[in-house]
């Protein structure tokens, strides 16, 4: 599970006439915020045993819902008639475990369950009696100059792998993750396999059924382990983690534990979707659909016999979910609206990724989804983001505002990840909203996580908004499916910077620009002048309140995350004499975030202009300023060994980048620039020939044209041409400009 938070309020998008609104489209609101606590307080008592999918409390929460979802009079809304959507999946049961630091410094040490460790869910059973061996991040791809195995011997060991990737440059995203770490140590004779977490271990990380090796114990492990078996090996935390940053740092720690797991595979497992169904009330408008869910299941109990309730992970969520409707039962909208209670999400979003593809109702006429994942806690205000994928629907409601709402809504855009249920909506094309209960929210993953510690308040402003959201959306007059609505998610929830900023095209609204450059001449800069124009800047900032000030565009993603464009100070000259060396170190300092010289060609670099440029371009580097530089092959020789790069082109100019990877590899962007239609299968060979991780699609200029379902097209047909999952096409579009 994850979550989003943001912090800004009052902004554009933020300005949701969400009660008045509703009330104008005739909704009536019911959301009773009482009857989402006592919600809470049955299914996330002790009787449901942590409400595991696939075991006895999994099924009591399916059943649950369901009985539920037809007392309000819901229509079944699964399979053959009823209120369930099965599907099959890896459900094992965690019955007993140990683990014992058996020839520690001191002695045996025996660790404790639900404290020093945690099971991993669906590990294999065993009692292992071995060495530790500590493999880095357990990844292995000498291509990427990169191994943490080299040649020592796991065989029969145990293996502990610190949980992260190298930052050398390439994208590890896919081989860091715990299903492939897992196969990486068995293949390589491991008996067991342990990780370190970034932060202290969590019951119910899973393995998934493609990785599951039932003969493999396998469990998170604390700090606390990891430090007794770095004693005597020349290292402790701090100093293995450093090296581990700068190279692969394989370890035999000559220390043996004892690792017992008693977990039972059930066989024949399975889980349900529990979904009903309020009809909508216009005979057109009710074939397009809503979706209103969250997970229902949580991580079970573990081999101590612990139950993790989950009453924040999220037996709110689905409270929420079951008073939303009945609200809506009473009350039908013009739409159709799916309930639904997802399972098997704790073990990687199982229920919703089935749904997504294998939908009881077509996937291609649901409108949108809303999610609801830990809404428990906080401090009575809430959070709310999508907005950006129905732009027309959002402006609309600014025509009116409710004060109350106002003063306890944040917004933004939806929230980027892939660990909860709205992802694989998202990945099919479905704008997705996402909600949260801003403030702390504590005992994540943790036996602490019980009702009383829920916030009434939390449940009524995530409620209450949602209802009111939900009941504006489901009743909009105009349809809500376009054509080639995938690329326009595409499009919409990408980000675009406009590197050329306001200058010669003021007036002109690019939409869909999350950033843009406000370019300052080189000579002012560090002189009265240039301050003169910084404050200006600054001032119209602070006079738009939906835009900010970033000095770097991972700055101005944080800004976008929070529902804001962002406006970023660039400097630029014909020459580097326009630049006084003195001036360089107040670069940071001024918040100038980007620099470029237009149509200037460094000279070689084995001359000694050449070497004076390099020096210069290393000292902007160094003040945290990124450089923007043409294709041309001299640049090559002048650039500095760490920064941020951009190398803008166009589709015809990228021939003449000759050697992608002569470029500094850590720091280096490919800005492909595209101002009108071009064939997607020739960008898609581009972006394959310079590397998915290192280039960007620029599509603001095309954007100026307004000719948005012309780029929603390419964007369907450049992901079918380069054969891109959904999160490369978002990484295309601008999250390779934030990395």
């Amino acid at each position: 599970m994850g979550r989003s938070s943001g912090t800004h309020r009052g902004i554009l998008i933020a300005l949701l006439a969400v009660f008045a609104l509703s009330a104008s489209a005739g909704f009536a609101h019911a959301f009773d915020a009482g009857r989402a606590k006592k919600h809470v307080e049955t299914i996330a008592a002790d009787e449901f045993e942590g409400r595991k999918s696939g075991l006895a409390g999994g099924v009591m929460i399916e059943e649950y819902m369901a009985r539920q979802f037809e007392e309000f009079g819901l229509e079944p809304g699964g399979v053959d008639d009823t209120y369930y959507q099965p599907f099959p999946m890896l459900v094992t049961d965690e019955r007993s475990a140990s683990l014992t630091l058996l020839d520690g410094t001191l002695g045996a040490v025996p660790f404790v369950l639900g404290e020093d460790f945690m099971m991993i869910t669906n590990s294999g059973s065993g009692d292992i009696e071995a060495e530790v061996v500590i493999v880095g991040h357990g990844l292995a791809k000498p291509d990427w100059e990169w191994d943490d195995y080299q040649d020592i011997d796991l065989d029969g060991k145990i293996a502990l792998i610190v949980r992260g990737r190298p930052v050398n440059g390439y994208d590890w995203a896919r081989y860091a993750r715990r299903d492939s770490s897992m196969k990486q140590a068995m293949a390589r004779g491991a008996s067991a396999v342990v990780w370190l977490p970034s932060s202290h271990p969590v019951n119910g990380a899973a393995i998934s059924e493609g990785s599951y090796a039932p003969e493999a114990p396998s469990a998170y492990v604390a700090e606390r382990v990891f430090r007794l078996l770095l004693r005597d090996t020349g290292h402790n935390v701090k100093s293995y983690k450093a090296a581990l940053k700068e190279a692969p740092t394989p370890l035999a720690t000559g220390k043996r534990m004892r690792f017992t797991a008693d977990v039972l595979r059930v066989p024949d497992g399975h889980a349900r979707n529990a979904i009903g169904l309020v009809r909508g009330t216009d005979p057109v408008l009710a074939t397009e659909y809503v979706v209103v869910g969250g997970h229902m299941d949580h991580v079970g109990v573990d081999g101590n016999g612990t139950i993790y309730n989950g009453a924040n992970d999220n037996a709110s969520g689905t409270s929420v979910v079951l008073e939303l409707a009945r609200s809506f039962a009473k009350n039908p909208p013009k739409r159709s609206i799916l309930f639904m209670g997802f399972a098997g999400e704790e073990q990687g979003l199982l229920g919703s990724r089935y749904f997504a593809k294998n939908p009881t109702m077509p996937i291609e006429d649901i409108a949108a989804m809303f999610n609801f994942d830990m809404v428990g806690h906080g401090n009575g205000e809430v959070g709310i983001g999508g907005g950006e994928f129905l732009p027309d629907v959002w402006r609309s409601f600014a025509r009116d505002i409710d004060s109350d709402l106002d003063s306890i809504l944040h917004v933004g855009i939806a929230w980027e990840g892939e660990s909860s249920d709205h992802a694989p909506f998202r990945n099919e094309g479905v704008p997705v909203f996402t909600t949260w209960s801003e403030g702390d929210h504590l005992f994540y993953h943790l036996f602490d996580d019980d009702p009383p510690w829920i916030k009434e308040d939390a449940l009524r402003a995530v409620g209450t908004a949602a209802e009111g959201m939900i009941g504006v959306l489901a009743n909009w007059d105009d349809p809500l499916i376009p054509p080639y609505r995938k690329g326009r998610m595409f499009l919409t929830g990408s980000l675009q910077a406009d590197f050329e900023g306001p200058g010669p095209k003021q007036g002109v609204r690019v939409p869909y620009r999350f950033a843009s450059v406000d370019w300052c001449p080189a000579q002012r800069f560090g002189k009265n002048r240039f301050a003169l124009d910084l404050s200006e800047k600054l001032r119209h900032a602070e006079e738009d309140d939906s835009a900010g000030v970033a000095s770097t565009l991972k700055d101005a993603h944080g800004l976008a995350r929070k529902g804001r464009r962002a406006r970023l100070i660039g400097v630029e000259g014909a020459a580097i004499e326009d630049l006084a060396p003195d001036w360089i170190p107040l670069l940071g300092k001024f918040g100038v975030g980007i620099a470029r010289w237009p149509g200037f060609v460094p000279k070689s670099a084995t001359s000694a202009r050449g070497k004076e440029e390099k020096e210069f371009f290393a000292k902007v580097a160094k003040q945290s300023v990124a450089l923007l530089i043409g294709p041309e092959p001299e640049w090559l020789g002048v650039l500095p060994a760490s920064g941020r790069i951009f190398v803008r082109t166009d589709i015809d100019g990228t021939a003449r980048i000759k050697d992608p990877d002569g470029y500094p590899l850590k720091g280096t962007t490919f800005v492909i620039l595209i101002d009108k239609w071009v064939e997607p299968a020739r960008v898609a060979e581009q972006v394959h020939r310079l590397g998915k991780t290192r280039t960007h699609i620029d599509v603001v200029p095309w954007l100026e044209s307004g000719l948005v379902e012309d780029v929603a097209v390419f964007f369907e047909q450049l992901q079918r041409e380069g054969d891109f999952e959904s999160s490369e096409m978002r990484k295309l579009l601008g999250r390779n400009l934030v990395k």
